[in-house]
């Protein structure tokens, strides 16, 4: 059994009888979590998009999917390895993604997704998950155009685990639900999945602030 201490309001609760297997519960830590994760997906996605988007004029007011033109350039096979580190309430909890393109086609992209996490000194590794991508999207609104989103973006060259990318930025500032965030994404069209680097800093309601740090250290281009 791990739990988390009294009001630390963030690390994962885990359950098992003797040769049962780990079972994540929703205590109020958990809860917190998600809530984060939510809301740092959303910040990601704000700040790339621009980076990654195209084929704004498509009918129906459908446009390519920025996440399925990152992927759709690469073979079967390509793959790609992301560490991810975050520090909240005193805590620190690793994940480990990995990311492989299964199959590619004109509709959609299917990639194959296990996540390693290590909080506390345990380690909960997810079974294999599939997910298809479709290659058009209902078009997003500009984050520019956003009154709550406030970029920047540039370009520069940077270096992480994987090696040395020549890369387009995106810094945003994003006050949702309370909570702001500050992201700035690097990407690179050399790398499937396009993520070199990710910073962020979420400061929410009452005064509680998480920052997490992702970086590519491996990858392959498939077959």
């Amino acid at each position: 059994m791990v739990e988390s201490d009294e009001g630390d309001g963030y690390a994962w609760r885990v359950k098992a009888a003797p040769g049962a297997p780990r079972r994540l519960s929703m205590g109020k830590g958990s809860i917190m979590k998600l809530h984060f994760i939510q809301l740092l997906l959303i910040a990601v996605i704000v700040a790339a998009y621009p980076l990654l988007s195209v084929g704004q004029e498509a009918e129906a007011a459908m446009v390519e999917n920025p996440e399925y033109v990152s992927w759709a350039s690469f073979k079967p096979g390509a793959m790609a390895k992301v560490q991810m580190t975050v520090e909240a309430a005193g805590n620190t909890s690793e994940m480990l993604m990995i990311t492989t393109l299964v199959a590619v086609t004109d509709e959609e992209a299917v990639v194959e997704m296990v996540t390693e996490v290590t909080a506390q000194g345990q380690k909960m590794v997810s079974p294999a998950q599939e997910r298809k991508i479709p290659a058009k999207v209902a078009a997003p609104p500009d984050p520019e155009e956003t009154p709550d989103v406030e970029m920047e973006k540039g370009e520069e060259e940077i270096t992480v685990a994987a090696g040395t990318f020549q890369c387009e930025w995106a810094k945003t500032t994003m006050v949702q639900d309370g909570s702001t965030i500050v992201t700035t994404v690097w990407i690179s069209p050399d790398v499937p999945g396009r993520t070199v680097k990710m910073v962020a800093r979420t400061e929410m309601e009452g005064g509680f602030v998480t920052t997490t740090a992702s970086e590519l250290v491996e990858y392959k281009a498939g077959e």
